[in-house]
């Protein structure tokens, strides 16, 4: 179309003016207009867009495509109007009442979505649509009106440059999808006035660290804050119905589910499970690799490969659910939980107390056993052959034990091929 109006241009420049714009709008195709069939109003805007551009027909096709200066404009609700500025890179928004919800494909500036820097907002808008800024990936900078009261399905879609949002005091709902592959954002502001957040709101934030969840809340989706990389907690108001939070984990209020797991709670990569959950939620610990500590035989895990990530091992009682899981899906490794015990050091070191603990059994031969000097724990590994305990390395860079209720990690150094250990408490 565009090489059409060039050579217009310049075989009869001087009756462009006359059938220039008749030629414009006689190539334009449906989905150069057509807009989501569910809003009449929205295709009524869209026929009106011809008589717009057919104005500036004035002005040749060259300048028309390379002026920076250039403003572009339509509407994107009843009572809403856009316009993008490209000297600014800024789409404002003017009017009241709601946006359009669109197909990703039918988002009206979506020619300039790479181009869109910063939105802003005048007059009282009150949702943000579906799809709106979807794909904006140069966005860094939104501030949302003081009358938006939604945020629609996939509104700021892999927006891969958005730092931060604030929410206004009086959102209600975050729509499915809406933050999902904002791998910029580092915090989000929720209000008291939220009730539920969608399915994967925010999933793939790689960058947020920490969340809260309003008091209001009563509906989170699935994965709504899944393989969030960068996540250390997520606290739930107090006063909150619905949800609970412990250590920085996310249940429901009875603490029967495990809902979401942070990517980044922790670096000794050992959890353990409450005796009180009785199922985990999907995705709950994808993105981290853990060893897991189940004592519930009959938990309830969903049936697919995105609950648990690569390098995950669940300790668990033969014959669990965890263990028909772990043999199905290659995202998590089985261990018996019954390994995981002590052994007595008087039978060992007949009663000596050169070493205090002893960690675990090793199918080398021998166990390893704790010494506290004072000022440290020294690794020992008792050879059942000799009867010695000489300090070694531990035979693989890592290991998890249960010792009573304390759980034990052994960590070799590849640096100095020396040995450290962790004490938690199960």
């Amino acid at each position: 179309m565009k090489w059409k109006r060039i050579i217009s241009g310049l075989l009869a420049a001087a009756a462009f003016a006359l059938i220039g714009g008749t030629v414009f709008a006689e190539n334009l195709t449906p989905s150069d207009m057509v807009t989501p069939s569910d809003h009449p109003a929205k295709t009524e805007a869209a026929t009106e867009e011809p008589a717009v551009i057919a104005e500036q027909e004035e002005v040749t096709v060259s300048e028309k495509v390379i002026d920076a200066s250039e403003t572009a404009s339509g509407t994107c609700g009843n009572a809403v109007t856009w316009r993008f500025d490209q000297t600014t890179g800024t789409l404002t928004l003017s009017g009241s009442g709601k946006m359009y919800s669109y197909y990703w494909e039918d988002v009206p500036w979506k020619d300039y979505q790479s181009a869109i820097k910063q939105v802003k907002f005048s007059g009282n808008i009150t949702s943000i649509g579906d799809c709106a800024f979807s794909d904006c990936k140069n966005l860094t900078g939104i501030a949302l009106p003081s009358g938006v009261t939604s945020i629609g399905y996939e509104a700021f879609y892999n927006c891969t440059s958005l730092p931060n949002v604030t929410l206004p005091s009086g959102v209600t709902s975050i729509g499915e999808y809406a933050f999902y592959d904002c791998e910029k954002l580092t915090s989000v502001s929720l209000p008291a006035s939220l009730t539920s957040i969608g399915d994967s709101a925010f999933y793939y934030c790689e960058s947020l660290k920490s969340i809260t969840i309003p008091k209001n809340v009563s509906s989170i989706g699935s994965r709504a804050f899944g393989y969030c990389r960068s996540l250390t907690a997520v606290t739930v108001d107090s006063a909150n119905r619905y949800y609970a939070s412990k250590d920085g984990v996310l249940f429901d209020k009875s603490m029967t589910t495990l809902l979401q797991y942070p990517s980044a709670r922790s670096s000794n990569r050992c959890y353990t499970l409450p005796g009180s959950v009785k199922e985990i939620g999907n995705a709950a610990f994808y993105g981290v690799s853990l060893d897991i500590f189940i004592t519930n035989a009959q938990l309830v895990i969903p049936d697919n490969s995105s609950v648990f990530y690569y390098g995950t091992t669940l300790h668990a009682p033969v014959g669990s659910t965890a263990e028909t899981y772990a043999g199905k899906y290659s995202c998590a490794d089985f261990k018996d939980s019954s390994k995981d015990k002590n052994v007595s050091l008087a039978t060992l070191l007949d009663g000596k107390k050169e070493v205090s603990e002893v960690v675990a059994s090793d199918e080398k031969g021998g166990v390893y056993l704790l010494h506290d000097t004072g000022s440290g724990l020294i690794v020992y590994f008792l050879k059942m052959s000799t009867g010695k305990a000489e300090l070694t390395a531990v035979y693989r860079q890592y290991a998890w034990y249960r010792v009573g209720s304390k759980v034990y990690l052994l960590q070799q150094k590849s640096s100095d091929n020396k040995v450290t250990v962790e004490v938690f408490k199960s």
